[in-house]
């Protein structure tokens, strides 16, 4: 039953967007599809570390409708070494962060930044390899809000872009 009702949500909503397209150079229709938010691996945690360069092979951005311009940080995946890496591009005193999951549900997590405007950072992970990769980029208020699991409400996450994914 869970299986069927997230082929049709993925059916409908597609992979998401905000500038980040699914990226099907690895085959991942063997893999297990995600878990119920009842079954959610624990939250893996990490400030990222400061002058950290990567190029994406897929990256996602956050907008403010509210400022011009709209864009106030993105976030990207780096294949080769599993690397996350976050920009801030809006000197609000919020920090970016990326949300990610596997997509067989083993292993969820927020890398986040709070660096300032102008900067950037990244987490070094290790995921292993032919594993569908799921991530989104938010900001936070951290003199306001916890900033930890987004999954939780009152974090202060928000802003979020939709959900991008690529292979491990």
């Amino acid at each position: 039953m869970h299986r069927m009702l997230l082929i049709a949500v993925v059916a409908v909503l597609g992979t998401g967007c905000g500038g980040a397209e699914m990226d099907d150079s690895t085959d991942l229709s063997s893999e297990e599809l995600g878990t119920s938010s009842s079954e959610l691996a624990a939250l893996e945690l990490n400030e990222a570390s400061a002058s950290v360069s990567y190029s994406y092979d897929i990256v996602n951005f956050v907008y403010d409708p509210n400022m011009f311009p709209g864009e106030v940080g993105r976030g990207g995946y780096q294949r080769d070494g599993d690397k996350i890496g976050m920009a801030d591009s809006y000197g609000d005193g919020m920090r970016i962060g990326v949300h990610w999951r596997l997509g067989d549900g083993s292993r969820r997590g927020l890398c986040y930044w709070t660096g300032g405007a102008g900067t950037h950072g990244g987490c070094n992970k290790d995921f292993p390899e032919g594993k569908r990769f799921e991530f989104r980029v938010g900001r936070c208020n951290g003199s306001k809000y916890s900033c930890g699991d987004p999954a939780q409400s009152g974090s202060g996450w928000q802003n979020w872009s939709d959900w991008s994914s690529t292979g491990t």
